[in-house]
């Protein structure tokens, strides 16, 4: 079983890859001056509001930043998902959704 830790790294480090380790950081500040205030960082946003972080990577980067979750979601499955069932009925367009249900499968 996974924890919702290692979704979040997996997670981070799949953006790192895309973005590098120049761009990756700069985003993430933005998203939090932008979108998260001084509530809290990016990864416990991540951890604790998924829906939250999903909302503000997005709106900062639109379209695109909603088909890079959407693939990091589908990774995330491929990866830790172990019940087909779960991840036949997972809607893997949904960053909130992948968190929440991912550790208790």
């Amino acid at each position: 079983m996974v924890d919702v830790e290692t979704l979040a790294d997996a997670v981070f480090d799949s953006l790192k890859v895309i973005f590098g380790s120049t761009v990756f950081p700069a985003l993430m500040e933005m998203i939090e001056e932008d979108y998260l205030g001084a509530e809290m960082d990016a990864r416990t946003a991540l951890v604790e509001r998924p829906d939250l972080f999903e909302r503000a990577f997005v709106g900062l980067l639109g379209e695109s930043g909603k088909k890079i979750l959407v693939d990091i979601c589908e990774e995330l499955c491929t990866r830790f998902l172990l019940d087909d069932k779960k991840a036949t009925d997972l809607n893997t367009r949904d960053l909130a959704e992948c968190m929440a249900i991912i550790p208790k499968s």
